[in-house]
């Protein structure tokens, strides 16, 4: 096959799996929120927040290191899946130890104690992914194909399962099903590809992979800390109703950052490329993409807290309108964390790693003191400034720290589409009688004929977005 064929079917493979898996999350999310009502359904979320540090731990990095190591040479590291998998298992079962021990001697809750020892189980199937080998040996249909089966297993067996508060312990089961079958089906494949999966459990192949997955494992604790602080200490400080709330709103966040983040994987290769090749290819590079971020950044953030009260309301209920203030706060987050990855990703791309850690645990204290300042007397909508003043302080010092490397000045690329973006909105404020699903897809259409109007971007940036789809995760 073509290096063309190949990158386009590994990018319709990998995006339609990522599509179809979040959507039926998504699903999967709605239904427990409608079902189980916001107390419960925060609870999930609270939990669900404390046992994904579990998963870090079994990660451990591996995901980018076995990446790494399988695409630069697979012959030599053929018995890297047994190996990652043993050390993968291992981690589990200490963390899962640590977490029982916290359920049982932490809270006298008895729903929380066993939705902790149950979301360890769920946490099992993590030990014996193999998506890296897949992205690694570029077998994109094969994390496509497991994805959507464990995204239609967990989903299913929410709604057949779980009927009311009273089955609220069946909801780790239905994930771990999920994530059974994603493990189960990649493994099986592998199998069936590689014909020897064996099991290490040699000590100095153990110390040696832990030693050289290390460095990104830091990372990824400060960001996932970052990310599950609020939902955690609201938790702790207010109530699992409030958690509900504001994970009901945090779901579109979700959905919106999802964008950026797949946007900025798909160029990210070319930002080392350029910075040893050619710097006034990387500075219009990113330079571009952060005009880009800030199209799709502002009219987003704009545009929902126009339609977030009847958004809330369709999705979740009228049970979750404290969720809508939440919303109208947390959303502006979309945009900082847009802007913000012009320059992370750019730092990452620079070889400036240990600044981006130390940003990122300036962003995690800063969001801890204010959220711990704040949930007491504001409750979630607090918990959602805290997480903007996160982002912002990020962006400075982002910001300052990469013009070490380029200067990359987006104050110009402001003005057309905040234009577009309050037209746009205007007509949604107008119009907010009419119910959103028809308001909000001519609104979509609105913004990009006011931004082709007004020239407010080029035939040079949209070939840098298809370019990018060309580029996801194809280049060594």
């Amino acid at each position: 096959m073509t290096t063309v064929g190949r990158v386009l079917k590994n990018f319709f493979f990998l995006t339609l799996g990522e599509i179809l898996y979040r959507v039926a999350a998504v699903i999967f999310s709605v239904y427990l929120a409608r079902t189980l009502g916001p107390s419960l359904f925060g609870t999930i979320n609270w939990v669900a927040a404390i046992v994904a540090y579990l998963s870090i731990f079994i990660n451990f990095g591996f995901n980018t290191l076995g990446v790494r190591m399988i695409s630069t040479d697979p012959g030599k590291n053929k018995s890297l899946p047994g190996k990652i998998i043993s050390i993968r298992l291992g981690l589990w079962l200490i963390g899962s130890l640590i977490l029982t021990a916290f359920a049982f001697f932490g809270t006298r809750d008895f729903t929380i104690r066993w939705l902790i020892v149950l979301y360890c189980i769920a946490t099992l199937p993590y030990s014996l992914f193999l998506e890296w080998w897949f992205q690694g040996i570029e077998k994109m249909e094969y994390i496509a194909i497991g994805k959507v089966l464990s995204g239609i297993v967990s989903t299913s067996l929410v709604i057949l399962l779980v009927k009311g508060p009273e089955q609220i312990l069946l909801v780790p089961w239905a994930q771990f099903a999920g994530n059974g079958i994603l493990a189960f089906s990649m493994m099986i494949t592998a199998i069936i590809i590689y014909k020897n999966m064996k099991l290490s459990f040699k000590k100095s192949d153990v110390i040696s992979l832990l030693k050289k997955a290390a460095p990104f494992t830091g990372i990824i604790i400060a960001l996932q800390l970052f990310l599950n602080a609020d939902i955690i200490l609201i938790g702790i400080m207010k109530d699992k109703t409030q958690v509900g709330y504001y994970n009901a709103a945090y779901k579109f966040v979700w959905l919106f950052v999802f964008i950026g983040g797949f946007f900025f994987q798909a160029i990210f290769p070319l930002i080392p490329q350029y910075y040893k090749e050619n710097r006034e290819k990387l500075k219009m590079l990113l330079k571009k993409t952060g005009k880009i971020m800030l199209l799709l950044g502002i009219p987003i953030s704009l545009c929902m807290t126009i339609i977030a009260k009847p958004l809330i309301l369709l999705v979740f209920g009228e049970e979750y309108a404290p969720s809508i203030p939440i919303l109208q706060v947390l959303i502006w987050n979309v945009l900082l964390i847009f802007v913000n990855n012009v320059y992370a990703w750019g730092l990452l791309g620079t070889g400036g790693e240990k600044v981006y850690f130390h940003i990122v645990v300036g962003q995690l204290g800063t969001n801890i003191l204010l959220n711990i300042l704040l949930i007491p007397k504001f409750g979630a909508i607090g918990a959602s400034a805290a997480t903007l003043a996160g982002e912002a302080v990020g962006l400075f010092f982002y910001m300052r720290e990469f013009s070490k490397v380029e200067k990359i000045n987006l104050g110009d690329s402001i003005l057309k589409p905040v234009i577009a973006s309050v037209l746009t909105a205007a007509f949604l404020y107008y119009l907010s009688g009419i119910p959103v699903y028809y308001t909000a897809p001519v609104a979509i259409v609105i913004y990009f004929a006011l931004i082709i109007a007004i020239k407010g971007i080029t035939r040079d940036e949209i070939n840098i977005i298809i370019n990018s789809i060309k580029l996801k995760l194809n280049i060594k």
